[in-house]
């Protein structure tokens, strides 16, 4: 069996809150929408959606932990964006014990995933699990879509990994206190490894089981919502693309992904990205010409 964990946000934290209920909404009804039904959704929230009982197989968890503190460098990125998030992360390995799964994944609020992956994963319960080294992007902005690679170095949703290779005490409950559960696991765990995707890899690896990359794209990453956590603290900027394709009907029907259509305003502000995007190249192909 596959379960698919979901931390939410502190409300503290998050631009508009309504606004990530809005998009763990959508990709509940993405993840959902699983080919087998061998599957479980665990969301693990400060709050519970009103919309709580409109899913299938998929239970909440709600915790009272604190808001992270705001970083005042860069260098403490952890404390805003890794502490939180792997602590609830925690609870949702924790709260999975009970339907004993073979397999996890962490999905984030807003990104919508392929219908097929608890189907793969089930015909493969003995394998270590997979990064996605490729993946769609989707541009709240633009509305459009586009395939990148290394796609596990930057998007959260992005690793399937077998339940065992992440180390929880069964000691400890789900329903302990933030400190209590850092204390349990470690603060370095909890922030370093559930809550930075990018260390899985090499946690897979020193257990002797490496991950595999994933055989086709199994995620879509949902940029430019405002919610993307480290762009916004840090610099403002837009990540999802302005060139690219619209979304077909088999990435929707595949995806479970509703792209919406492009508003006046949405499209003004991709052609302004697009202007700016060809006038620095322009100024970098003038510089490199001159010099």
């Amino acid at each position: 069996m596959l379960v698919f964990i979901i931390p939410v946000k502190h409300p503290a934290r998050c631009r508009s809150y309504s606004g990530v209920t809005q998009l763990l909404e959508e990709t509940l009804r993405s993840v959902c929408r699983q080919t087998k039904d061998d599957f479980r959704v665990i969301v693990v929230s400060n709050e519970t959606p009103k919309y709580s009982e409109e899913f299938r197989n998929t239970f909440f968890v709600e915790v009272d932990f604190p808001p992270p503190p705001i970083p005042s460098a860069i260098e403490e990125e952890y404390t805003h964006i890794y502490l939180d998030k792997g602590c609830k992360q925690a609870v949702g390995l924790l709260e999975s014990k009970r339907f004993n799964p073979t397999h996890i994944m962490f999905v984030d609020a807003g990104d919508v995933v392929s219908c097929h992956l608890a189907d793969f994963v089930g015909a493969r319960s003995l394998r270590p699990g997979w990064f996605m080294e490729k993946g769609w992007v989707f541009s709240n902005l633009s509305k459009l879509i586009e395939e990148r690679n290394s796609f596990w170095s930057y998007c959260g949703t992005s690793h399937i990994l077998r339940r065992d290779l992440l180390k929880i005490p069964d000691s400890i409950s789900s329903r302990c206190t933030q400190q209590e559960l850092i204390d349990a696991i470690g603060s370095d765990y909890v922030m370093r490894i559930l809550g930075d995707h990018n260390r899985y890899r090499q946690v897979c690896t020193s257990q002797g089981a490496p991950l595999e990359p994933l055989p086709f794209i199994g995620a879509i990453w949902r940029a430019d919502t405002g919610e993307n956590s480290s762009r916004v603290v840090w610099d403002q900027r837009r990540f999802g693309p302005i060139w690219g394709q619209n979304v077909t009907p088999a990435i929707k029907d595949e995806f479970g992904l509703n792209p919406g259509k492009r508003s006046v305003k949405e499209t003004l502000l991709t052609n302004l990205w697009r202007a700016r995007h060809l006038m620095a190249r322009m100024v970098k192909s003038t510089f490199r010409y001159e010099n």
